[in-house]
């Protein structure tokens, strides 16, 4: 899933955000971190996602995508060391 698609299922609605922007204003460094520390669990979990968003620094943003994501970033991770479980992912996409 692209930056485009998953700011428009942010702004649609289709995709809630758990944490409350108005916090930017009264602790960005706390954002910045919460940034920072996402961009650092998703090189390690997903590098060639990770390259793809750092080519703009929309890496920066997953944080915001994180947690609502989740089981997709589980089943994605599982389906790379996995690919033979192709059919266990599609049931569970189906299934979600």
């Amino acid at each position: 899933m692209d930056t485009k698609m998953l700011a428009s299922s942010l702004l649609s609605g289709k995709v809630p955000v758990t944490m409350d922007l108005s916090e930017a204003g009264a602790h960005p460094q706390g954002v910045i971190s919460r940034a920072c520390e996402a961009s650092r669990r998703l090189q390690m979990q997903n590098p060639e996602l990770w390259r793809k968003l750092r080519v703009n620094d929309d890496d920066m943003l997953y944080f915001l995508f994180e947690e609502p994501l989740q089981n997709f970033i589980r089943m994605g991770e599982m389906l790379r060391k996995n690919p033979s479980a192709s059919r266990e992912f599609i049931n569970a996409i189906e299934n979600y």
